[in-house]
C-alpha cells in the first residue's frame, strides 16, 4: 500500500468512495487497511446500507426480514464467488472471509445478526425460515469456531424441532446442515 493513501485527505478519500457500488463498499472497500476501516466505519452511505440491512431483518414486516435475509444472501454469495475466483478459504466469524493470516469482515453480518437468524428459524413463515437457514449453514460451514458459535447460539435444539417438522421441505433444508 502506498503511503500516498495513508495521508490522503478524508474529502478525497469520501470522493473516491462515492463512486463505488452498495457491493463494492461492502466487500471490496472493508480491510484495505486500518485507515480506511476507520474511514468506512464514518463514512455516511456504508452506515445507511448496513442500518438498512439490520432494520429489515429486526423488523416485524415479513416482506421486510426477506428483503433483508435475500440481501445478506446476495452479499455472502458474492463473497463466496470472488473468494473462490481467488482461491481463498470462505470462514465466518462476524461472517469475514479469512485468507492465510488476513481476516477480512464484511462487517454486515455480526453475532447479533447471527443469533437473529437462530430465533427467526421458529418463524412460522417457510420462506423466512428457509432463507436464515441457508445463511446460517453457510455460517456453520465456516471454521471450527464459527461453528461452535452457530452451536452456542441455541441452533441445535431448533434444527433438532424442523428435522422433526411434518414439513418435508424442512426437513430436507435442515438435513444440509
Amino acid at each position: 500500500m502506498s503511503s500516498f493513501f495513508l495521508i490522503l485527505p478524508l474529502e478525497f478519500t469520501y470522493r473516491i468512495l462515492d463512486h463505488l457500488d452498495d457491493e463494492s463498499l461492502i466487500l471490496s472497500a472493508r480491510n484495505v487497511c486500518k485507515r480506511l476501516n476507520l474511514i468506512l466505519d464514518t463514512y455516511y452511505p456504508y452506515q445507511v446500507i448496513r442500518n438498512i440491512m439490520i432494520d429489515r431483518l429486526f423488523n416485524d414486516d415479513e416482506n421486510q426480514i426477506l428483503e433483508a435475509l435475500s440481501e445478506y444472501q446476495r452479499i455472502i454469495n458474492q463473497s463466496l464467488k470472488k473468494t473462490q475466483a481467488s482461491h481463498f478459504e470462505f470462514t465466518v466469524l462476524s461472517l469475514g472471509i479469512h485468507a492465510e493470516s488476513r481476516q477480512l469482515d464484511i462487517q454486515i453480518i455480526t453475532l447479533d445478526v447471527v443469533s437473529r437468524l437462530v430465533e427467526l428459524l421458529t418463524s412460522e413463515n417457510d420462506k423466512i425460515q428457509k432463507k436464515a437457514l441457508r445463511i446460517l449453514l453457510n455460517v456453520a460451514g465456516g471454521s471450527s469456531k464459527q461453528t461452535k458459535y452457530v452451536v452456542d447460539a441455541g441452533t441445535v435444539p431448533i434444527l433438532i424441532q424442523l428435522i422433526q417438522s411434518p414439513n418435508e421441505i424442512t426437513q430436507e433444508d435442515v438435513d444440509t446442515i
